[in-house]
Parts: C-alpha cells; sequence; structure tokens
C-alpha cells in the first residue's frame, strides 16, 4: 500500500520584538512590553521609547507614531516637549501636550503620537518602569549641590566656578544665526541671569516651554526638565549667560 503521510515539520510562532527584549516561544501571556509599530518613533535599551529626532533635534511636522503594548506597561516621562494643545501624545485616551506627559499612568491599550504641520519641539521620552532591571545601589558619595544642568547638544558653554554658569555660544561675542543648543535639567535649578540680549521673538531662550527673548531674560525662573537655545537665520546679537541662583 501507499506509505504513511510524513509529519509535518513544527512551525514556530514568532513574537515581536519588545523594548525589554524578545518574548520566547515559552514565555507565557503574562509577559509586558511595549514596541513601535508604526512611525519614526524609536524604543531605547533602557526601556524607553522617545519621538523622533528626540536628543539630536525636533520632531517633524505631520509625524505620527502608534506604539503597541502587550500586557500592561506603568508610563513615565523621562522628557516632554511639544507644542501645547496640537501636537499630542496619546495613553489610555487622555492627550499629553505641552510640557505636561504621562506619570504613573498604567495601560494595556496603544499608545499614539500625533503631530500637525506648523511648531515642531523637542518631543518626548516614555519609560516603562514596571521592565526596569534593579541595579545595585550605588556607594555613598558626597551630596550634589541644589541644582545640576549640562549641555547635550550645541555649543553652548559650561562654566567653571561659584556659581557655575551657561552662556551662548561665542558670548560676549554675537552668537551664530540658524543654531541651537540644548540644556538638560536632572534637578530644578533657579535661574540667575547675568546677561540678555537676543533678537526679540526670532532668537529665543526656552525654559520648560516658557520662551525669553530680547532683553527679558528668565531670572528668578526655575528649570526643571530642558533649557533651549535656538537663533533664526538674520540678526546676531551679544547674547547670554545664566547661572545656578542661591
Amino acid at each position: 500500500g501507499a506509505p504513511p503521510p510524513a509529519a509535518a515539520l513544527p512551525v514556530e510562532e514568532l513574537q515581536p520584538e519588545l523594548v525589554q527584549g524578545v518574548l520566547s516561544t515559552d514565555e507565557t501571556s503574562s509577559s509586558s512590553g511595549w514596541r513601535v509599530a508604526s512611525g519614526p518613533c524609536v524604543g531605547t535599551s533602557d526601556g524607553c521609547i522617545q519621538s523622533g529626532n528626540y536628543e539630536h533635534g525636533e520632531y517633524n511636522s505631520f509625524e505620527e507614531c502608534t506604539i503597541e503594548v502587550s500586557g500592561t506597561v506603568h508610563v513615565e516621562t523621562a522628557g516632554f516637549e511639544t507644542e501645547a494643545n496640537f501636537d499630542k501624545l496619546t495613553v489610555d485616551n487622555i492627550e499629553y501636550s505641552g510640557t505636561i506627559g504621562p506619570q504613573g499612568v498604567s495601560t494595556s491599550s496603544s499608545i499614539t503620537w500625533k503631530a500637525d504641520r506648523s511648531i515642531n519641539k523637542a518631543g518626548w521620552k516614555i519609560c516603562d518602569y514596571s521592565l526596569a532591571v534593579p541595579t545595585p545601589a550605588p556607594p555613598p558619595t558626597t551630596p550634589r549641590p541644589p541644582g545640576q544642568w549640562s549641555v547635550t547638544h550645541g555649543s553652548c558653554a559650561e562654566t567653571e566656578g561659584d556659581p557655575p554658569c551657561i552662556t551662548s555660544p561665542n558670548f560676549p561675542e554675537n552668537y551664530v544665526s540658524s543654531d541651537s543648543c540644548r540644556i538638560e535639567v536632572s534637578s530644578p535649578v533657579e535661574i540667575m541671569v547675568e546677561n540678555f540680549i537676543t533678537e526679540r521673538s526670532h532668537d529665543k531662550l526656552t525654559v520648560d516651554g516658557t520662551e525669553f527673548s530680547g532683553t527679558t531674560g528668565p531670572g528668578g525662573a526655575v528649570a526643571s526638565q530642558l533649557i533651549r537655545w535656538s537663533t533664526d537665520s538674520s540678526v546676531t546679537k551679544e547674547g547670554w549667560k545664566i547661572c545656578m541662583g542661591n
């Protein structure tokens, strides 16, 4: 008679790659994570997802992303600056924009991001801290100063001293046109202005979403997340010098 039919080869069921790793086929359905399903948003090695060009510039007009969630993620904001009321990150049907991102929000639904056609900002970075791998406590160190900031992009200059300060590029000479800087704040800083002269309404120092230009600097303002400097293509001025207040 006819030989028996050959046994079918097993077919592996592949799972999508998550930010915190790849779900293997023997893991249970309780595994949690997220991934960028569409758009230019990027997953990072530390369990986070960020908008396009984050930490390297600004997101693009009409940028859209969908982040698929497996199980439940617990969302915290590591950085957030979008055009208020127009460029929105939606988590669990709640829209976030401006400088207020999701904090302590748990969701099992997809997360969406959508920017309109006009003003672009630095963007956002959100993390799922339920998936973070615990790290050993660092050895005791001397107490840090009340505030901490650092230039992470551009030619703005940090100066040593008491108090520490940051200046626009080339200060006290004129800054250059079509330039930008990014200053990240790791703990709140009260700002003291020693000098501030820019092209009004065009060359702007933005502190946590509030813009300063002309001769009105951010004296007395408290920065807690991000300071950005941007200039247009025309007039340049002497620039600015800001320092940590007491």
